[in-house]
């Protein structure tokens, strides 16, 4: 996959915090999902629904300061690591 030109289509989602964690998804006004990874859930949505892997995705947090963007191709791989505890590393 190539990685899209400023020209290329995008779609803009918002999130809003539900609860610790959990968010839910809109385009729109459109419902999409409630998730703990929402950008990558999303992707996989839109996807599925017949986007194009070479749209950009734009996820806008409901207080418009943060946001993440990546083709929907990337970002439905999109993986959140999950947290593993800290050790040190021994000789």
């Amino acid at each position: 996959m190539t990685v899209p030109s400023l020209g290329d289509p995008s779609i803009e989602i918002t999130v809003h915090r539900r609860e610790a964690g959990v968010f839910d998804t809109y385009l729109g006004g459109r419902w999409l999902c409630t998730s703990a990874t929402p950008f990558r859930d999303s992707a996989i949505l839109l996807m599925a629904e017949g986007h194009a892997a070479g749209e950009v995705l734009v996820m806008v947090a409901e207080n418009r300061l943060d946001s993440l963007q990546a083709p929907l191709g990337y970002a439905e791989e999109f993986i959140t690591p999950l947290f593993v505890p800290w050790r040190p590393v021994c000789a």
